[in-house]
């Protein structure tokens, strides 16, 4: 393979402008804070954001091959989500809808998409210690396209493609009948075989663009799925620096708008501080500030309602809102609130009892009159006779319930204790219905005994009269419990997919449906081999 060589240094950068604005960074008191009249500066990504890529300078290392393979084996297992939720959990909120860290992380415009090619563009650019510099150059340029013909494409032009000699740490792309259509990283090489770690496949032998999970494979060197493979540029080196630390960003009086992209990614940021001047937060100007805790703002809950909050914001939305916060005209950028200790507590607006679709994002928000307070949602799921803490839930602890409702939570009913120093409010209750789970739960299709052989794909599917949370389970043939089915990708789903192996003969299968508070099983199948 051929070596490249690219040395990265930094800057360590302070202060400068941003659109109409000037920045500071105080390394104090870990703050930027910015000042002038108008918007921000808009920007496409991490990269060319001042405050981001300024740096202080450390040792020089080398990206390898061995590096990346390293990172893809620390990802082994990670399943992709049904929704834009525990994304950094591996086997969390599992599902079939293209939701991942990897595209959280590189390529958030793209999120929901099939993400074979973010994975190998994601352990690249996380070995290269997140450099989009040295992992564009390592991958020919192919950083940024996510779809594997473009990807291939790219080796081609740089003259890095090979059919037949094939090395560790090469990406290997894999066709159909009609183009490229998957990619993986080769770990291992031996006279007959490659050794793979792909994302977005699944377990059986054959390739799969769009299984759901990072995995081992093994392949026969002459696979006719094999199109070729890239090898990338690695010994490339790179001087590892250390991001300026932000804890808190302050905006002061006269700023209106704040730009795109602005503190993406930034997980060391706490605080915000955002003046009334302020009407309109760009696109993803906070996207996945998941250490975001408070945000103090200079208006009244009324003035936060008309700011107009663009997409990628979540953190921002269901961070604890101070109102009626102003910054003090000292250098120390200290708050002052308004309102502290002036108003007694009070719930303005609250939730009511409606009615939605099951397994999408909703968003329950309380709002109060502005006083600083402490919020814990709380659930119950027999009819309000008791409740508990809903902490499983982050967004639990402000003012805004934000989570995937499931059919399981026909039914359930919620409320919200909203403290401040000695007081206690608690708001209405309010029920959650899911359409179409209000009619009694059948099963309508039950799963059928199945004749096959060692090797052959077998499929078992249920159908249910209304929406419904599907748990597949199995008995061994000498066992006396039902077990859940928990690594098959299609085990919370309708159709049971799997390939049938040896030790399966004589084992039972049934499902568990559940809509709202009502659980039934489908009829138990044996699994008969030839």
């Amino acid at each position: 393979m051929l070596a490249g060589s690219l040395s990265v240094t930094a800057e360590a950068a302070t202060s400068g402008t941003s659109g109409n604005t000037v920045w500071k960074y105080d390394s104090g008191t870990k703050t930027v804070t910015f000042t002038g009249n108008g918007a921000t500066g808009n920007y496409s990504g991490t990269d060319d954001v001042p405050w981001v890529s300024a740096t202080k300078s450390g040792e020089t290392t080398t990206l390898s091959a061995e590096k990346v393979i390293k990172t893809a084996e620390n990802e082994l297992h990670y399943v992709e989500k049904r929704s834009n939720s525990a994304l950094y959990d591996k086997r969390a909120n599992t599902g079939n809808n293209n939701y991942t860290k990897y595209a959280a992380d590189l390529y958030p415009s793209l999120q929901a998409n099939a993400w074979c090619d973010m994975f190998v563009g994601w352990c690249v650019w996380t070995a290269s210690g997140k450099n989009k510099t040295v992992a564009n150059k390592a991958l020919c340029g192919g950083l940024g396209s996510a779809y594997t013909p473009t990807s291939a494409s790219k080796y081609k032009s740089a003259g890095r493609w090979t059919t037949t000699d094939p090395k560790v740490g090469d990406q290997v792309f894999f066709r159909n009948s009609s183009r490229i259509c998957h990619t993986g990283l080769v770990y291992k090489v031996t006279d007959t075989n490659i050794y793979t770690i792909e994302g977005n496949t699944l377990a059986q032998a054959s390739s799969s663009s769009n299984g759901g999970e990072v995995l081992r494979k093994t392949y026969s060197r002459s696979f006719w799925k094999i199109a070729g493979y890239g090898h990338p540029i690695y010994n490339q080196s790179i001087t590892q620096s250390t991001p300026l630390e932000i804890e808190k960003v302050v905006f002061k009086e006269g700023i209106t708008k704040l730009g795109a992209n602005l503190f993406t990614h930034r997980y060391d940021v706490k605080t915000l501080v955002i003046p009334k001047s302020v009407t309109e937060i760009s696109a993803y100007a906070f996207s996945y500030g998941r250490g975001i805790d408070d945000v103090y703002y200079g208006g009244s809950a009324e003035d936060w309602r008309k700011v107009k909050i663009g997409i990628g914001n979540y953190h921002v939305e269901h961070a604890d809102i101070h109102y009626g916060s102003v910054v003090s005209s000292s250098d120390s950028d200290s708050v002052d609130s308004l309102n502290k200790g002036t108003q007694t507590l009070e719930i303005l607006s609250q939730p009511s009892s409606t009615t939605v679709e099951a397994n999408k994002l909703h968003k329950f928000t309380i709002i109060t009159n502005g006083v600083e307070a402490d919020y814990s949602w709380q659930v119950s799921t027999d009819s309000g006779k008791t409740w508990r803490d809903f902490s499983e839930k982050w967004t639990a602890k402000t003012a805004n319930l934000y989570f995937t409702v499931t059919p399981e939570m026909h039914g359930w009913k919620f409320r919200c204790v909203v403290s401040s120093g000695k007081k206690k409010v608690t708001s209405k209750a309010f029920m959650v219905s899911i359409k179409g789970v209000e009619e009694e739960l059948k099963i309508t299709k039950q799963p059928k005994k199945v004749t096959t052989k060692v090797g052959k794909k077998v499929t078992f599917t249920v159908k249910a009269n209304t929406a419904a949370k599907y748990q597949w389970q199995y008995k061994t043939a000498s066992g006396s419990k039902w077990l859940d089915v928990e690594l098959w990708k299609s085990a919370t789903s309708p159709k049971l997919e799997m390939t049938a192996k040896k030790k399966y003969n004589g084992w039972s299968f049934r499902c568990k449906v559940t809509a709202g508070t009502k659980s039934v099983n489908s009829k138990a199948v044996k699994l008969i081999y030839k």
